[in-house]
């Protein structure tokens, strides 16, 4: 989107105007369902937006903001690419689950949850836990 000139309004789709920082942000149906996502990951881990977004680190070390979480989980699209990466890694998710088409978004149980994390504390992977198992049969 542009910026209007001084002076002009700036309308959405239903023909009301937009605020100051509406106009430059955009909502697409994959967008929402990303936000959708970082919303339910959040809220699975207990963070508010303040505390996940203290975790999420800009790679000079400074916080984001809570307001930018307010606008990836409304499903605006204006956030870089690297945003969505750092709040996968600090969520422990894969970015393809995160940014995925719809298919990956798959519900992961608390049980599920708590294996995969005892899984990495081990450093060992999903797959190779299956091996050893049948291995010991």
């Amino acid at each position: 989107m542009f910026a209007a000139n001084k002076g002009t309004r700036v309308m959405g789709e239903d023909g009301t105007p937009l605020g100051r920082e509406e106009r430059y942000l955009h909502r697409t149906g994959h967008s929402v369902l990303i936000g959708q996502r970082l919303r339910r990951i959040r809220e699975a881990r207990g963070l508010t937006q303040g505390q996940a977004m203290r975790r999420v680190k800009r790679p000079g070390g400074a916080a984001y903001s809570q307001p930018l979480l307010s606008r990836m989980e409304a499903g605006y699209t204006s956030t870089p690419l690297y945003v969505y990466l750092h709040v996968a890694e600090v969520y422990r998710v894969h970015p393809g689950r995160l940014l995925g088409p719809e298919e990956a978004d798959k519900t992961v149980g608390e049980a599920e949850m708590a294996l995969i994390e005892f899984l990495r504390r081990l450093g060992i992977s999903p797959s190779e836990a299956m091996a050893r198992l049948v291995r010991r049969r």
